[in-house]
This record gives C-alpha cells, sequence and structure tokens, in this order.
C-alpha cells in the first residue's frame, strides 16, 4: 500500500479514477474514499482487493550455450557469444574459476568472449547470474591446436 492509502504504483487522483504503473504483484487490499464538496462534506469508504500475477512466469537461470566454445589459434582474433535461458535480464557474466587464454575477455554485460589468443588455453569455470539471485555454471575449454 502507498502512504496516500493506495496500491503500490496506483496513486489516488481526484477525477475518481486510478491509475499508474504496476510495480510488483502480489494482494493489495487499498481501502478508497470519497467525499463530496458541501460544507461538512459527506463521505463514503470501501476496501477493495486487487490480485495482481506476475506478468510472465519465473522460469530459474538453467542453460548457458553453446555447451562447447569453438576452437582459436594463437595470434588469431576470437569471438564466442555466450547465450543463457531462464531467469530474467540484464544477466551478468563472469569467470567463477580458472582463467581465459591471454588476450581475450569475457564481458560481463553481453557474455561475449573475445580477443586475440596469446598462448594455450586452459579450462575455466563460467558463470552468470540474472540480478536475483539465479545462476548457473558452466565448465568450457578450449584448445588451441
Amino acid at each position: 500500500m502507498g502512504g496516500d492509502g493506495s496500491s503500490a504504483g496506483a496513486p489516488a487522483c481526484h477525477d475518481g479514477v486510478l491509475q499508474g504503473a504496476i510495480q510488483e504483484d502480489g494482494v493489495f487490499t487499498p481501502v478508497i474514499t470519497v467525499k463530496d464538496s458541501s460544507k461538512p462534506a459527506n463521505g463514503a469508504a470501501q476496501r477493495y482487493t486487487i490480485m495482481v500475477k506476475p506478468s510472465a512466469l519465473s522460469v530459474p537461470l538453467a542453460a548457458i550455450s553453446p555447451r562447447t566454445l569453438g576452437s582459436g589459434w594463437v595470434g588469431g582474433e576470437y569471438a564466442e557469444a555466450l547465450l543463457a535461458s531462464g531467469g530474467k535480464a540484464p544477466f551478468y557474466w563472469t569467470i567463477e574459476s580458472g582463467m581465459l587464454p591471454r588476450g581475450l575477455v569475457l564481458s560481463a554485460q553481453s557474455g561475449e568472449i573475445r580477443g586475440i589468443g596469446r598462448r594455450e588455453a586452459a579450462g575455466f569455470l563460467q558463470r552468470q547470474g540474472d540480478g536475483r539471485g539465479g545462476g548457473g555454471s558452466h565448465l568450457a575449454a578450449r584448445d588451441n591446436d
């Protein structure tokens, strides 16, 4: 409930129209009051129940693809986009353990691995999160042969 007796995201207004952007799901029970302009004012109040359902079913962040990264060569340009399914965007990508080959970087915002490989690859455990605590891990290995 808002401080003015309205449901979250729906401020009270003087023309009898309850409007605004719904900002959260849940059950809201505002008491709405109307008063006329007579002196003294006459009024009436009514409690309403508003049920707001989530706009989309919440799906856990579960998959990272591709499951295997493409091969690269020392001195060659490399680019691979990682994709996640489930969860809620925006996603935040990090390397949980291990390391990328020297010269390659993982973009925290896009999930793209890009750069020019400088030496032999090592395995690394990649992790992404969705801002709500959801996340997953995937072991990836890349050989420069």
